[in-house]
């Protein structure tokens, strides 16, 4: 013990390396399931920026492919077309693209799947790296030991865990670099707090610069400044240092929001922006279109289950033991001493789920609740090894310890495996490079002056970004006609399923 708590940035390394293995067998193979449509629709943004410029859109995440053929044809968006006829998503900020773009550009990388993934695995390394010097800031000179074993668990129950295992390896979306700052916007938090750097202009500036990528990602952000502004102005009735934080946090918040609304702004008008705002946000909180509320919140913790099942089964038998020994009083006396810590952590997480219900049915939205879960866990574990629950195994506490991580974090890995199966095969039977494959077919097929229909079979982003070509779906032939005419295209072609289910050509069109 005494050598992992020595070399502790060494062991988060080594933990990291183990987890970027344990991914391997799934990285850089065709996008295919288990939301990996979201990679597709991040890359497909990043891919046009690069070829065609980004300021050519005005930094905003544009849909639509270079070509007169590609013009006016909504693929997952809200038609939220310019007057070019390019289409765009607007659904979140564009914080979560243009971060890893502009690093793809300054290292001359072509924004593909695999640099995208790593970028995705670095975020989950700097994500503990942060959650871990967490845990530290609660510890005193006498309990660095302690907590520095505490913060390591909690870094080994984060880098383990199914959910993070694949949200921050295969699939990419807002969610995810979300997740990492808002990690970072709590240290910095507890950093000026604890360490009474209430004035720092350093600290307060780091504090405001990641809570404005936060924002600037995700709607965590508005949550998670929610919960510190009103903490601060609490706080401030009796130290009105807690103003500058306030301060800070409320007005990165606010840049945020009004730099994406003026951005998307300039796509199609500020009433545009505020009409679709207001369709998309109703539609995602669950609360307006009569959505059963029950039903919303089975799927969430489904969702839970899916992405933590092992630390939610650890949690549930380490509570039963607590209480079984009389010690659970104790344990939440203790976890007591911490509430800002617990408050901080997940009550943003807590609000965004209950503010955006409908969307929460998405399993990446719990990607941000798993530092607040690995932190619980690490708390449980450490607290029944430290207070000798099995008294008999006593000569070998250390050995059985290690043990017992060990095989929580096989179990996360068994329960990851078995919804992404490494291989050609997904769990469902099919072939994980079926979109790509039907994506070339069409790029192959389908002339550059065509416009694209597809009829039987959905409008896959995987698809989308393989055929490097927006493609227009239809029920009948004579839609195809109809979108020709209406839009003065000449040439078409239509694209079906055959018997195996392979796309195919049906034919070629013109007017």
């Amino acid at each position: 013990m005494k050598l992992i708590t020595r070399y502790p940035y060494v062991v988060i390394i080594l933990l990291f390396l183990f987890s970027v293995l344990v991914r391997v067998p799934n990285l850089n193979r065709p996008l295919s399931k288990h939301h990996e449509f979201c990679t597709a629709t991040c890359l497909r943004t990043m891919q046009i920026w690069d070829e065609a410029g980004i300021t050519t859109y005005n930094f905003n995440p544009i849909m639509t492919y270079p070509g007169f053929a590609n013009k006016y044809i909504n693929n997952q968006t809200g038609n939220n077309f310019d007057k070019n006829g390019d289409d765009y998503y607007k659904s979140y900020p564009p914080g979560a693209y243009l971060l890893p773009f502009f690093i793809f550009h300054i290292l001359h990388i072509y924004p593909d799947v695999l640099p995208l993934q790593i970028y995705n695995l670095l975020l989950h390394l700097f994500e503990c790296i942060f959650l871990y010097n967490i845990v530290l800031l609660f510890a005193g000179k006498e309990n660095r030991k302690e907590f520095q074993l505490v913060g390591l668990l909690t870094v080994v129950f984060q880098f383990f865990n199914p959910c993070a295992l694949w949200f921050h390896g295969n699939s990419y979306m807002t969610d995810m670099q979300a997740s990492t700052f808002f990690v970072v916007c709590i240290y910095l938090f507890f950093k000026i707090i604890i360490n009474n750097n209430f004035s720092s202009p350093r600290w307060l500036l780091l504090l405001g610069l990641s809570n404005f990528v936060l924002n600037y990602s995700e709607y965590i952000g508005v949550t998670f400044t929610t919960i510190a502004c009103l903490y601060c102005f609490i706080k401030a009735f009796r130290n009105r240092q807690f103003i500058f934080p306030l301060f800070v946090i409320g007005l990165s918040c606010l840049t945020a929001i009004t730099l994406t609304i003026y951005q998307y702004s300039l796509i199609n008008g500020f009433q545009h922006v505020t009409e679709f705002i207001t369709y998309r946000y109703t539609y995602q909180s669950g609360y307006a279109h009569g959505e059963n509320h029950f039903a919303l919140i089975k799927g969430l913790v489904q969702n839970y289950i899916t992405g933590l099942l092992p630390e939610l089964l650890f949690i549930s038998m380490s509570i039963i033991l607590l209480a079984t020994n009389k010690r659970l009083n104790d344990f939440i006396r203790i976890a007591g001493h911490y509430s800002i810590l617990i408050l901080l952590i997940y009550l943003p997480v807590l609000l965004h789920h209950l503010i955006f219900l409908n969307a929460s049915q998405y399993d990446f939205h719990v990607l941000k609740a798993t530092p607040a879960v690995s932190l619980l866990c690490a708390a449980l574990f450490y607290f029944i090894y430290k207070n000798d629950f099995f008294s008999y195994l006593q000569e070998y506490r250390n050995t059985v310890f290690v043990m017992a991580i060990g095989i929580i974090s096989i179990l996360n890995i068994i329960v990851y495996y078995s919804i992404n199966l490494p291989g050609k095969i997904s769990v469902s039977g099919q072939p994980y490079e079926r979109e790509k494959v039907a994506g070339i077919y069409i790029s192959e097929q389908a002339s550059p002056d065509e416009v694209i229909f597809i009829k039987g079979f959905k409008d896959e982003p995987q698809t989308i970004l393989y055929a490097h070509r927006d493609m227009r779906t239809i029920k009948t032939d004579e839609d195809a006609d109809n979108f020709l005419k209406t839009y003065h295209r000449s040439k078409g072609v239509i694209f079906i399923l055959d018997q195996r289910g392979f796309v195919t050509t049906e034919k070629h069109i013109s007017i």
